[in-house]
């Protein structure tokens, strides 16, 4: 199992939204270390557990097998950080 550390966090923002990005550094299988930045992985759209009976947003606890972190910018992202530019 590889470790990750999280280094320090961020928020950025582009033209029409934000997100949050952190520095990460991990310990690979070899020994070596990898740097880089890394982001919560989109999991949902918050909309997607809209109640219209409750008014209120149900949003679970776990989505496909992942913990949810939270809501951020009308998306549903996971607890971990995954490497930005090996997951686009």
């Amino acid at each position: 199992m590889m470790m990750q550390e999280i280094l320090a966090e961020r928020e950025a923002s582009g033209m029409t939204s934000t997100w949050d990005e952190f520095l990460c550094v991990e310990l690979n299988k070899d020994q070596s270390f990898t740097l880089y930045t890394g982001r919560r992985e989109v999991l949902a759209e918050a909309s997607d557990f809209y109640n219209e009976d409750t008014e209120d947003y149900e949003i679970p606890d776990e989505i496909d097998g992942q913990a949810v972190w939270g809501v951020k910018e009308d998306c549903v992202v996971s607890e971990s950080v995954v490497d930005f530019d090996r997951h686009t």
